[in-house]
């Protein structure tokens, strides 16, 4: 699959590693896995999406509405303001992710781009945000 959902085992968060060319119907799906799966979901409080290897994003405007319509439906199961980092070495796939946080303003989730796998920020705003200890928090798995 392009995209793999892993559910650390915090039970705090998703991490969604994704590889080589991507379109809208792969993360429409990992929505839709994650809208059927059988986890609690109301605990997901922060999700980290690495694009590390991804070789091609490509994605119209209509495809990232469509995305952020699937995302409102999901929103409602998580908890809210969830926080998302979205990491986009290339510079390309870096310039769509920062497109997706203005068109997915909308969800109330709290988004950000990086560059790096930012593990630092994000245990940091999952302790702001949410009152959890960053040791409560699983490393990030990249393997």
């Amino acid at each position: 699959m392009p995209i793999d959902l892993i559910f650390p085992a915090d039970g705090r968060g998703i991490h969604l590693r994704c590889s080589g060319d991507l379109v809208a119907r792969d993360f429409l799906a990992i929505n839709t896995r994650l809208k059927a799966s059988k986890r609690p979901l109301e605990a997901i409080c922060y999700a980290l999406v690495d694009e590390t290897q991804v070789t091609s994003l490509n994605l119209s405007s209509n495809d990232l509405k469509s995305m952020v319509d699937s995302e409102l439906l999901l929103a409602p199961s998580i908890a809210p303001g969830a926080l998302v980092a979205v990491v986009s070495p290339q510079p390309e796939v870096f310039r769509i992710t920062r497109l997706w946080r203005v068109f997915a303003l909308k969800v109330g989730w709290e988004t950000m781009a990086f560059h790096a796998i930012p593990e630092a920020w994000l245990r940091a705003a999952v302790k702001r945000k949410y009152d959890i200890p960053a040791e409560a928090l699983s490393p990030y798995v990249s393997d």
